[in-house]
């Protein structure tokens, strides 16, 4: 029986043993492999070479060195013929071949059904990822535009308020001009009594007597004019907090999974 230590053909003792036979739980080199397959008895044995070759791996029954034909499904073990009936008589078998076939299709199958599934969660994933992004690009766009109109309203609500206080300014400048220019004039006629009182100082008793009485007539003509009333001016800013601004407010929720209509994956 092979050993795991051997590395020679036990067959010749000469070549490299790297052909494992394992019918014959022995090691071939390339010749006595091919000699070993021209043999009636032999030509349909199975080889295992090169990196997959694992001496550990036995194709016989190590107590009856017997090849495991069968492969027990109770006890989930590989048995030889001799085992199956002495050590699991009335126990479900298989073949063996028709075991490791069954258990590769399952097992393709099962690998499938997964691949599929992350497949499929990777693709809705990726579309989830691009349909946020598209999702924030237009809310990002929704609120510059708001925020413009906004601004545009406040803009133009300033522009309303500034015509307002300008043409108000206008007519009350025009008032005040007015109100000045009639005190200035006012004043050179008080200014001009005042040097015709002064230019009298030479004038005699006799002749200043009645001068001055009609320098009196001529102030009580004039009369007088009150100073307006000047009017002042202010601006009250509205105290707004952050919630009072008059945008929208962000929302974010979980989107509805789509129903793919299968079943467990698991």
């Amino acid at each position: 029986m092979a050993q795991a230590a051997c590395k020679s053909c036990e067959i010749c003792n000469g070549g490299s043993g790297k052909h494992y036979c394992q019918q014959c739980d022995q090691l071939f080199c390339d010749s006595c492999k091919t000699s070993h397959l021209r043999t009636k008895i032999s030509k349909t044995h199975s080889f295992i070479a090169g990196s997959n070759l694992n001496l550990e791996e036995k194709s016989f029954c190590s107590e009856h060195d017997e090849p495991f034909l069968f492969h027990c499904i109770d006890c989930n073990t590989a048995v030889c013929q001799i085992c199956a009936v002495k050590k699991h008589n009335r126990h479900n078998m298989s073949g063996m071949k028709e075991s490791v076939l069954k258990l590769k299709e399952q097992l393709v199958k099962y690998v499938y059904s997964k691949v599929t599934a992350l497949g499929n969660d990777i693709q809705q994933l990726e579309q989830g990822t691009r349909g946020y992004q598209s999702d924030v690009k237009a809310v990002i766009q929704s609120i510059t535009e708001d925020a413009k109109n906004k601004k545009l309203l406040i803009d133009r609500k300033a522009e309303e308020l500034i015509k307002t206080l300008r043409t108000q300014e206008e007519k009350n400048l025009q008032n005040l001009s007015a109100s000045n220019s009639e005190l200035k004039d006012i004043l050179n006629k008080v200014n001009k009594i005042q040097k015709a009182i002064i230019d009298t100082a030479n004038m005699s008793e006799v002749a200043l007597l009645p001068k001055l009485k009609n320098l009196r007539s001529e102030v009580d003509k004039i009369g007088t004019k009150k100073v307006p009333v000047i009017l002042e001016v202010k601006y009250s800013q509205k105290n707004v907090s952050e919630n009072d601004i008059l945008l929208g407010a962000l929302s974010c929720r979980k989107k509805t999974k789509p129903s793919d209509g299968g079943g467990d994956r698991n």
